[in-house]
C-alpha cells in the first residue's frame, strides 16, 4: 500500500470524491439485505482482496459500498479512485484511444491503493472498455491490490454484452480473477420499497 493520506486532508479528499447523495447515506435507512452486509462490509480489513456487490438496483449496493469507501478513506487515509459507470466509460473512452496516453492511465487505475467502481456492466462493451476490465483483472491482483464494484449484471449477461472476440479470449479470464481476487455478496429483489 502507498503512503497513507495525512489526517488533516482526508475530509477534504473525501467530500471532493464522494458524491453528495452518498455523503448523506444513513445506515439505518438501507434496505435490509444492505443492512444484513453492513456489518461484514464495514468490518473489511485492506487486502489484495476486494468486494464485488451485485444483484438489481435500489438494494443499497452503491450506498453500502460508499460507506466502505468512506471508512477506508477518513479512518485510514487509504487512496482511491472511483468511477460510477458512466464516469468509467468516459475515462475509457477518452484515456485508452493512444497509447502512451492509456499506459499513464492504466497504470494510475492498476496501482492505485483501492478503485471502486459503482455499476460497471452496464450495457454493451466496447473493445476499449473489454481491454481495461481485463488489464484491471490482469495487473490489480498481481500488484496485490483490491477492486470493489457494484453491478446489476450476471455472468451470462455480462458475456452477452461482449464483442464475439472478448467473449472467446477475455471472458473466463476476467471471471475467473473476479471470482479469486474478491468476496462476492449477492442483493436479491428487494421485497420493500427503498427508503434511502
Amino acid at each position: 500500500m502507498s503512503d497513507r493520506l495525512p489526517e488533516c486532508s482526508r475530509r477534504k479528499y473525501w467530500q471532493k470524491l464522494c458524491p453528495p447523495l452518498y455523503q448523506e447515506t444513513d445506515p439505518a435507512r438501507l434496505p435490509s439485505q444492505a443492512a444484513g452486509y453492513l456489518s461484514k462490509i464495514l468490518n473489511h480489513v485492506w487486502s489484495p482482496t476486494g468486494i464485488i456487490l451485485n444483484g438489481p438496483t435500489r438494494t443499497g449496493k452503491s450506498r453500502l459500498m460508499w460507506l466502505l469507501m468512506g471508512r477506508m478513506v477518513l479512518d485510514e487515509g487509504i487512496k482511491l479512485l472511483a468511477y460510477d459507470g458512466p464516469g468509467w466509460a468516459m475515462a475509457v473512452s477518452k484515456n485508452m484511444c493512444d497509447v502512451a496516453v492509456s499506459e499513464l492511465w492504466l497504470d494510475r487505475v492498476c496501482k492505485v491503493d483501492v478503485l471502486f467502481i459503482d455499476d460497471l456492466f452496464k450495457g454493451n462493451l466496447s473493445d476499449t472498455q473489454e481491454r481495461a476490465i481485463y488489464a484491471i483483472w490482469e495487473r490489480r491482483p498481481a500488484h496485490k491490490l483490491p477492486t470493489y464494484l457494484t453491478m446489476n449484471a450476471t455472468g451470462a449477461l455480462i458475456r452477452a454484452r461482449m464483442s464475439d472476440n472478448a467473449k472467446a479470449d477475455l471472458f473466463d479470464p476476467i471471471m475467473a480473477r473476479m471470482a479469486e481476487f474478491s468476496v462476492i455478496y449477492k442483493f436479491d429483489q428487494p421485497k420493500e420499497k427503498a427508503a434511502i
